[in-house]
């Protein structure tokens, strides 16, 4: 077990990572608010602001906003739904914007930044909103402002943090932290975080104001209006008057870097002086040429060497200028000079930290630390000790448990997620928390207020996030492990009069061991049995852990409610020995085996276009893809790199077994796959939208080999007479590696022959429709094989004459039959075709041919032999060496002339060489691979050890109970079994040895033939079509349960909009349910957006377009993604149907670092 400590991230000197130690707790029901109102305006059309969040309610909140009446407002805010939002009202949106995703996740950080830059010509830039990193460009809104607009925000006019303004409604509640605002700046947000290259995760650093400010009085050298250098560029009594010639601008020394600008009222050309000699201007501008009022113009530094310093400044206005002209500003690399800015934050600029919580004042808790004072008047906050303060130690480096309003019903939570309010109901309602507690020792306490009585009840404690929010615990305390007053509540069971009675205003402690399972309770630091460090009397025992409990509040009627501290406001008792806060700090996790997920599943979004394109954009190159169209009815598409591209199956489809494609999917990429037409199951369709979820499988990180394969429809390659096929009587080999799906056609390996009948000197090798190699010469077969030669698995055939002797080897050994041969093949040499007959198409098979090579004069072998395990070389009297180029099958090492095709043969990076792949490993045989063999051989595999994920294909045997090996090492969870080679047989899905369900249609638990896993292999519990018949090919899809990056379970559905919270251990990008007790869709929630509220969702087993399932509601979305699970946000029976149980299969966005702060850089 390793210790992750979230609180100490890295503090790389080149990315300045940093430690945020504390935010403000924000009450709505509160009206908690910072206040300020700045001294002048500042900057009005270029700013940055920078913040990070933790939401803990649900509807319209106010985050941060300036109000003067309703035809004047500009606010950043969440909407009803969770989108974030920012617009300037002023007699209608002059700036309004409302991201398409939505910010629900009240169990993780979240980091924004807003960048406005109204001077800038395009209109795309002059707004810029990024989270977590990324900028974000999917709105439902999207107004931009016109250029040079002045907003609202930054004038002299009361703004606040926390509500509307002066309008002083719809208040938030959650918390704040870590808050920039650059005044005059427009920044991007590596200048306040950056992406941590391991797990792709956002993380806080520190800001280092760059700029030319250092504390200087520009001023005081200058001979123009001082006002230039106060910071506002806008108003009228900031005009510098400058006449004809240069002006000194300043004599204080400061350093170019990259530009030196003016802000101007006039589009005139102006020049500036460098250090009294070298001169600049800013081009031929002329008022008719759009520069407008308070414009930026740059000069051009062209000439000049940069970085450059600078101690003496002059401008002047050119050409044109009559009279006086204005500037506002001066700008040196895009920092306003300001006097006596040492922050480079701007006039109105300020850094809000929260670190002082030694009062409420605007010195202490508003405190501006940049150094500006600019300061904010906190208004009904508090710095009580225990369960009062609202500066607390939860912040985006060290999360904190609060209760979850995402899961409950009837209590919502307020005070930042740590009060459950009143039922206001006769009737149980609960609210979880967000941390679920499998392992460690944990602290935390409650505060009592209100009555318990007949009418009123309140619970306190442990409970299983499975359960209903309307459990009754005098009823049904399953999976409940608490208290209510005296009561005492454990997994069903009632004990009255265990603890001693809690009155209104009590604390009431619990000190929970998930390692060993139990736990105690205590009443104003006094225990129940012993005190928890000792291990002794515990109260619970038995409590099972790995189940993922969380700390509860419950109420029952309508006067009572409970405050709850997870240890963010500091406790009122010390904590046991040994036990701790609930915050990632203290989290114990298993070591991350996977630290990005990222490397292992991604989903890629694209237009199909119906002809040759790449879809790209993963971080490795997928074995597994699943492809469904999004707006349109057509059927999945399912690719892999075992059976090969080219060959789709579809779960919506079984009328046809595995297509053999001419044009679709046609080669997997190392960061996605691509396209060389529409596909038989329109996975490319022209102007469709298309959601592909990929897989990484065991593929070689570099490709060793490549075949041609040649599908059912007359594939051939052809080369013409020549001399280097003329063996006279002299030795020769002829050799290739071998693998077919069937034996009801006729494969021609090699046939030398110009008319297709007898000929003289015409040598043909095939396998015969009964599975058997033939050597053929002149009317008769002169050798066959031993044996049929095993479908679906790379085999070695090689035809050597040695010494007047033609002897046939099947994967190196020796065929009993041998032929006396002393033959003159020669006649000037035939022409060759591989691949099927000269004069008989229908001849045609499916297969793939490898590393085919000729050699005149020489038997390379002549006696039993290992067969290569690497592609074979130019040997001594090679005349023809192919079928080793994935891109080109016309391609050869070695080749006498011109090879040409007929048909559509076509390259296949399936290979002998690579049949099975382990960790980007490419190997010949099972066991060099060490893949434990079943009692069935597996044909090929392609196993992601690391991500619990492995693709295997076999051939039936019709034996019960027959073992399939995986190569995963762990037991798997759950597969997917599809015979590829028959029609109309369902696809077959398993799960942890007890679940068997069709996953091509509704059906439910069929509760029998279930597979069970072993480390090594799976079984096959009967001989059905669907999973293990005779002589059929199969291809199985296996997964592993990995901890932090695949969660495979199940949990029970609530019947109600709020449905239950499934936690992960990580957030997922991908996730597929289906009801097990009732007949519904499989289902899958089209994540576009990267973080909540996804709306949309598609059902692999039908061939309908995704469904839309956003609502006006709060629950209107299919599921909500959360840092550490999902919570589903619906009540349709594919998802929620009441009382049923639901499986579901999850892979993380994010690594296993629950809680840690938030989601990884967007993309």
């Amino acid at each position: 077990m390793v210790k992750f400590t979230g609180h100490t991230i890295t503090s790389d000197s080149a990315l300045g990572g940093k430690i945020i130690e504390k935010s403000l707790r924000f009450n709505r029901s509160g009206s908690h608010r910072l206040n300020r109102t700045a001294a002048t305006p500042g900057n009005r059309r270029t700013w940055t602001k920078s913040f990070w969040v933790k939401r803990t309610s649900e509807d319209r909140r106010m985050l941060h906003a300036y109000y003067i009446s309703g035809t004047d407002v500009a606010v950043i805010s969440f909407r009803d739904n969770g989108n974030f939002a920012f617009y300037d009202f002023y007699n209608g949106y002059r700036v309004h914007f409302e991201t398409s995703a939505r910010f629900r996740d009240c169990t993780a950080w979240t980091h924004f930044v807003v960048s406005l830059d109204t001077p800038q010509s395009t209109e795309s830039e002059r707004v810029k909103i990024y989270v977590n990193g990324s900028r974000v460009t999917a709105f439902n809104t999207a107004v931009y402002p016109s250029r040079h607009l002045e907003v609202s925000f930054n004038q002299n006019v009361l703004e606040a943090w926390g509500t509307e303004g002066t309008n002083q409604r719809l208040h938030f509640d959650g918390y704040l932290s870590d808050v920039w605002y650059i005044d005059g700046q427009a920044l991007d947000p590596s200048h306040f975080g950056y992406t941590e290259s391991q797990t792709g995760i956002w993380k806080p650093k520190n800001y280092s104001p760059t700029g030319p400010n250092n504390g200087t009085t520009w001023s005081s050298t200058t001979n123009m209006n001082a006002n230039v250098f106060d910071g506002r560029v806008s108003g009228t009594n900031f005009l510098a008057q400058v006449s004809n010639g240069y002006y000194t601008a300043t004599t204080a020394p400061f350093t170019i870097k990259q530009s030196l600008a003016v802000v101007t009222g006039d589009g005139y050309h102006w020049g500036a002086r460098l250090n009294g000699s070298t001169e600049v201007t800013t081009g031929n501008l002329s008022s008719t040429m759009g520069v407008t009022d308070r414009s930026v113009v740059n000069f051009d530094l062209s000439s000049v060497s940069l970085p450059l310093d600078i101690t003496n400044l002059q401008i002047k206005a050119g050409t044109g200028s009559s009279g006086s002209t204005y500037i506002y500003a001066i700008v040196v690399d895009g920092v306003v000079l300001m006097d006596g800015d040492l922050s480079n934050v701007g006039k109105n600029g300020y850094h809000l930290e929260f670190k002082d919580d030694s009062g409420t004042t605007a010195t202490t808790m508003g405190k501006d630390t940049s150094g500006r004072a600019n300061n904010w008047t906190p208004v009904n906050f508090s710095v009580a000790s225990d369960f009062m303060t609202d500066i607390v130690t939860d912040s985006p480096t060290n999360n904190f448990c609060v209760l979850n309003y995402n899961g409950g019903s009837g209590n919502k939570p307020t005070d930042g997620g740590l009060s459950g309010s009143a039922a206001g109901t006769n009737g149980w309602r609960h609210t979880y928390g967000t941390f679920p507690l499998t392992r460690g020792k944990w602290y935390w306490e409650y505060r009592f207020s209100g009555n318990i009585d007949g009418s009123n009840g309140i619970f306190m404690g442990l409970a299983h996030a499975d359960l209903t929010y309307e459990r009754d615990i005098n009823s049904n305390s399953a999976d409940m492990y608490g208290r209510q007053n005296q009561e005492r509540y454990a997994n069903g069971t009632n004990t009255s009069s265990h603890f001693a009675t809690v009155s209104s205003g009590d604390t009431v402690q619990f000190a929970f061991d998930a390692d060993t399972g139990v736990m105690w309770s205590g009443l104003n630091n006094t225990w129940t049995g012993a005190e928890p460090s000792t291990g002794n009397s515990p109260s619970y025992t038995g409590i099972d852990a790995s189940k993922g409990y969380v700390p509860t509040t419950g109420s029952y009627g309508s006067n009572n409610y409970n405050k709850v501290n997870f240890g963010q406001q500091g406790f009122k008792y010390t904590p046991p020995s040994g036990f701790k806060s609930i915050c990632s700090e203290f989290m114990e996790m298993p070591e991350a085996k996977i630290l990005n997920p990222k490397k292992h599943f991604g989903d890629l979004y694209y237009n199909g276009n119906g002809g040759t394109q790449s879809i790209t954009g993963l971080q490795f190159k997928p074995d597994f893809v699943f492809i469904k169209c999004r707006n349109q009815g057509h059927h999945s598409g399912l690719f892999d790199s075992v059976r090969g591209t080219l060959k789709s199956l579809s779960t919506s489809r079984i009328d046809v077994a595995e297509y053999n494609e001419t044009a679709s999917l046609n080669q997997f990429l190392s960061n996605g796959f691509s396209f060389n037409g529409q596909g038989w199951f329109d996975v490319n369709y022209n102007n469709n939208t298309f959601a592909a979820w990929c897989w990484k499988g065991g593929s070689p990180i570099v490709d060793t080999s490549a075949s041609v394969f040649f599908q059912p429809n007359y594939d051939v390659l052809q080369l013409a007479s020549t001399t280097d096929f003329d063996f006279g009587t002299g030795d020769f080999t002829l050799e290739v590696y071998y693998r077919a799906e069937r034996y009801d056609q006729t494969p021609y390996l090699f046939e030398f022959r110009a008319s297709g009948g007898n000929e003289v000197g015409a040598i043909v090798c095939y396998v015969q429709s009964s599975g058997e190699a033939v050597f053929w010469y002149n009317g008769s077969n002169r050798v066959i094989s031993n044996s049929t030669i095993t479908l679906r698995k790379w085999t070695h055939i090689a035809f050597v004459r040695h010494s007047g002797t033609t002897k046939m080897y099947i994967d190196g050994v020796a065929q009993s039959q041998t032929y006396s041969d002393s033959n003159d093949y020669g006649d000037g040499g035939k022409p060759l075709m591989i691949g099927r007959r000269r004069t008989q198409s229908v001849q045609s098979w499916d297969g793939e041919l490898s590393n085919v090579r000729i050699v005149k004069g020489t038997a390379v072998y002549t006696s039993n032999f290992t067969p290569s395990t690497t592609p074979l070389t130019n040997v001594s009297g090679t005349v023809l060496l192919c079928c080793q180029s994935k891109t080109d099958v016309t391609e050869a090492a070695v080749k006498p002339g011109t090879i040409t095709t007929a048909g559509d043969p076509r390259p296949s990076e399936k290979n002998p060489f690579d049949a099975y792949s382990v960790d980007g490993v490419g190997y010949s045989t099972t066991a060099d691979a060490g893949i434990t063999e079943g009692t069935i051989p597996i044909n090929g595999a392609s196993v992601n050890r690391k991500a619990g994920f492995s693709v295997i294909t076999y051939t039936g045997n019709d034996t019960a109970g027959a073992t399939v090996a995986h190569g995963l090492g762990i037991a798997p969870k759950a597969c997917i079994i599809k015979c590829y080679t028959h029609t109309n047989l369902n696809w077959d899905f398993q799960a942890f040895g007890t679940v068997r369900m069709d996953f091509n249609t509704t059906a439910t638990d069929q509760a029998n033939g279930q597979t069970q896993y072993t480390s090594t292999t799976f079984s096959l519990a009967n001989t059905s079509n669907v999973r293990n018949n005779s002589d059929r090919g199969y291809v199985a899809y296996l997964f592993a349960e990995i901890p932090g990056y695949s969660k495979i379970g199940t949990y029970k559905g609530f019947g109600n909009e709020n449905g239950p919270v499934i936690y992960c251990g990580f957030r997922p990008k991908f996730v597929i349910v289906k009801c097990t007790t009732h007949g519904e869709h499989w289902n899958i929630p089209v994540d576009t957006y990267n973080y909540n509220g996804v709306d949309k969702t598609l059902s692999s087993n039908l061939s309908n377009s995704e469904r839309d399932m956003s609502g006006s509601g709060l629950y209107g979305d299919a599921v909500d993604y959360l840092s550490d699970g999902f919570k589903i946000k619906n009540n349709d029976g594919n998802y929620n149907r009441g009382g049923a149980t639901f499986f579901f299969m999850a892979f993380a966005d994010v690594p296993n670092l629950p809680h840690f702060n938030q989601y990884p850089t967007g993309r």
